[in-house]
């Protein structure tokens, strides 16, 4: 007996020839339009494009890779199929291709997957062949991913970058001051979103018309008022909740009021980056000159990101807290004080939760760090045990000595108990002691 595959070509009923793209798109937009814990309520159309990506890539993979050719129909997946798959994205991340974050996305389209093709027991299959350590994540820091870290200088590379594209030296600037993040400063619009804190009531001044108008303080440099600066931002921001940045140093007053003036200079844009080019063509742009500049993970070790990391680091060293991924505890000696600078740290990096620091600056919590000095104790002992005696070897000589003047003192004090009445007793003297 004979149908019609999906792209209308008769077929017989074993074969699975035809349009996988085609089956796939419409899979994704028939099923992935509802979240999956909560069916009242739609998907962004942003969700269903990544799930449509996702899910292409994982036919990619079963198709290109794994020898399952000839695999067009989703609804058409087995055990086999979803077994291949978790060993696929173990060996990717085995080898350093993906990440434990990245495995942990596509794990998650494949019991999408399942569900969608309305054979939800393949998801303990899957779960079963991949295992918990694959997207096992970990929220703390184990090493310093600002560029200072990796020997790089910042003004003077975030300097070479402005000579080629200005706009992105200036985003460079703005997220190694601030601790912005890339969507952030990519939708910046400096002149609204930099503005004055007053300390004085503005004047009264004449305009170009001869009239008293208030004095606009935004207008003047920022030392003719001595004010704050506060930088408002809600485009880009996680779940774009309101963002207060405040801006108390000298030096990053100066390089806010730097991008202001920039933009005022350019006359035909409200972001930093081309008024012409959408946010995804200006996000390529800022990611090629990155490139350009060898600023990734494969060419120095750092990414643009890795400004947001120095940014928290440095500010935790403003409040005399060594973060752990430099060396320190990440403790401060006054309990208050320590969480009223993780609180500020939290708060300028835009996030509401502490422990989210520990993801650029290392563990935070003084269990965690009673944790790391113990470890590394321990791995100092075992350096020592490698070496050469160890610790408890060359103590033996001084702790058998200190035994030993023990038994003499417990001696001399039972001996000074026999003394008669009226004798006199020579108190013990730094000669006694070995």
């Amino acid at each position: 007996m004979k149908k019609l595959n999906f792209n209308g070509h008769s077929s017989f009923d074993g074969d699975q020839s035809g349009n996988w793209r085609a089956r796939v798109a419409a899979l994704v937009a028939e099923k992935g339009g509802v979240k999956a814990r909560d069916s009242s309520r739609p998907t962004s159309n942003h969700t269903i494009k990544t799930a449509f990506d996702k899910v292409q890539k994982l036919f990619s993979w079963l198709r290109q890779d794994l020898g399952f050719s000839g695999l067009s129909n989703p609804h058409h997946l087995s055990e086999k199929h979803l077994i291949a798959l978790a060993g696929h994205i173990a060996a990717k991340k085995e080898s350093g291709k993906i990440g434990a974050a990245m495995a942990a996305g596509y794990a998650t389209y494949c019991r999408h997957l399942s569900r969608w093709i309305d054979k939800p027991h393949l998801i303990e299959v899957f779960n079963k062949a991949l295992g918990k350590d694959v997207c096992k994540r970990s929220l703390i820091a184990e090493r310093d991913k600002s560029w200072e870290a990796a020997g790089v200088n910042v003004e003077d590379k975030i300097l070479e970058v402005m000579k080629y594209e200005y706009w992105v030296g200036l985003a460079l600037w703005c997220q190694h001051w601030f601790g912005m993040r890339k969507n952030e400063i990519l939708m910046f619009q400096p002149l609204n979103d930099i503005r004055p804190v007053p300390n004085t009531t503005p004047t009264m001044v004449m305009n170009g018309r001869g009239r008293l108008v208030k004095q606009d303080l935004a207008a003047l440099h920022w030392k003719e008022w001595t004010g704050a600066v506060n930088i408002n931002i809600v485009r880009g921001t996680k779940g774009n909740r309101p963002r207060v940045l405040w801006i108390d140093n000298d030096d990053a007053k100066e390089i806010a009021w730097l991008v202001r003036n920039e933009i005022q200079k350019f006359g035909d844009r409200e972001t930093l980056g081309h008024p012409f080019s959408s946010l995804e063509q200006n996000t390529r742009t800022y990611e090629r000159v990155l490139r350009k500049f060898g600023i990734t993970n494969k060419a120095l070790g750092i990414t643009g990101h890795g400004l947001r990391a120095g940014f928290a680091c440095n500010m935790l060293q403003s409040f005399d807290i060594t973060p752990p991924v430099r060396g320190g505890d990440g403790q401060h000696p006054d309990p208050v004080q320590q969480r009223m600078a993780y609180k500020a740290t939290t708060e300028a990096l835009g996030h509401g939760r502490i422990t989210v620091v520990g993801a650029y600056a290392g563990c935070i919590t003084p269990q965690a760090a009673a944790r790391q000095k113990k470890a590394r104790e321990r791995q100092a002992l075992r350096e020592a045990e490698s070496q050469g005696p160890s610790a408890a070897e060359e103590m033996a000589g001084p702790v058998a000595q200190l035994g030993e003047w023990h038994k003499q003192s417990v001696t001399q004090v039972s001996s000074f108990a026999a003394v008669p009445a009226g004798g006199t007793v020579a108190p013990l003297t730094p000669e006694h002691l070995p």
